[in-house]
């Protein structure tokens, strides 16, 4: 969502910006085409919004990354008949190096 508002508020400000990398960025940051014509307090508020959730989310990486280990897990276990420990163990120890 960072790159979409920040090349739309480089555009506003008047630098060139094009719009095939406008278009690609908001289509990645899942907003919708009228987001082109968002007023600047509109852009700033959301700008600072999508900082507040990338920080956020950044604060708790290492829980999120053991919950995705976890699943990923139990995801494999399924499908290979494994044992479950080991295949945590496995991808932890991966993930250290």
């Amino acid at each position: 969502m960072h790159f979409s508002l920040y090349s739309l508020e480089k555009r506003r400000l008047g630098f060139s910006v094009s719009s095939r990398y406008l278009s690609w960025s908001l289509c990645k940051a899942n907003l919708p085409k009228e987001s082109y014509a968002l007023d600047p307090m509109a852009l700033d508020s959301r700008l600072k919004d999508a900082y507040s959730d990338y920080y956020s989310i950044k604060k708790s990486h290492t829980a999120l990354c053991h919950s995705y280990l976890d699943t990923l897990a139990k995801a494999l276990a399924e499908e290979q008949l494994a044992p479950k420990s080991r295949i945590i163990k496995k991808l932890k120890e991966r993930e250290l190096q």
